[in-house]
């Protein structure tokens, strides 16, 4: 990650602030648990404290908080040319360069050529893409990546809605499938989300 004096794009992410987008998906997957409470990062790529729906790398790695918040990342930049390939190039390390037909190629091809330059480049470290569109493309991507997280947003608050409610009405001493009735959902999907709700200890 670059320091706040060098290109933009990536620097050491500060203690204190919150993931951006990316790097909460990243985490949430590698831990296997979509509802844990993630703290508050500062994305790895931007420092910025608010949330990116920016279309990043999707290649996943083995992450952990060290490499999360305080590994080196690099940002390379691709471009499509007129022949259908993308090119991809680090400002940060000049000569480190790529190219491929599709944008999953690139992370692996472009951390190979970082490798080339071991005198500056640390033996760990990871690569975020930014693909380069033209203006009305992008702003059709920014939106629809910022409806699906809307989305995914409302999905994660419903169910945990749907639990709270099933775990009062199971409490009430109704059956299962009246709730699932009621919720408007099969008796499994109540079993499975009750499953799910932590209980209380015995005394």
């Amino acid at each position: 990650m670059r320091e706040a004096d060098a290109v933009p794009g990536a620097r050491k992410a500060p203690q204190g602030p919150r993931l951006c987008l990316h790097a909460h998906r990243r985490l949430t997957r590698a831990l296997g648990d979509a509802r844990r409470q993630v703290p508050n990062f500062a994305c790895p790529r931007s420092g910025d404290r608010s949330w990116h729906v920016a279309e990043h790398s999707r290649r996943l790695g083995t992450l952990s908080w060290k490499g999360l918040v305080g590994m080196k990342v690099y940002v390379a930049i691709c471009s499509r040319d007129e022949g259908g390939y993308w090119n991809a190039s680090v400002p940060e390390v000049p000569g480190a360069h790529t190219f491929a037909r599709r944008l999953d190629q690139i992370p692996g091809q472009i951390k190979e050529a970082l490798r080339l330059f071991p005198e500056s480049v640390p033996a760990e470290f990871d690569v975020e893409l930014e693909p380069r569109l033209p203006d009305s493309m992008q702003e059709m991507v920014r939106q629809a990546n910022e409806v699906r997280e809307h989305a995914r947003r409302a999905a994660e608050q419903a169910n945990e809605q749907t639990r709270a409610a099933a775990a009062a009405l199971r409490s009430g001493g109704l059956p299962m499938r009246d709730v699932g009735e009621l919720l408007h959902v099969s008796h499994q999907r109540v079993a499975q989300l009750l499953a799910a709700v932590p209980r209380e200890p015995r005394k």
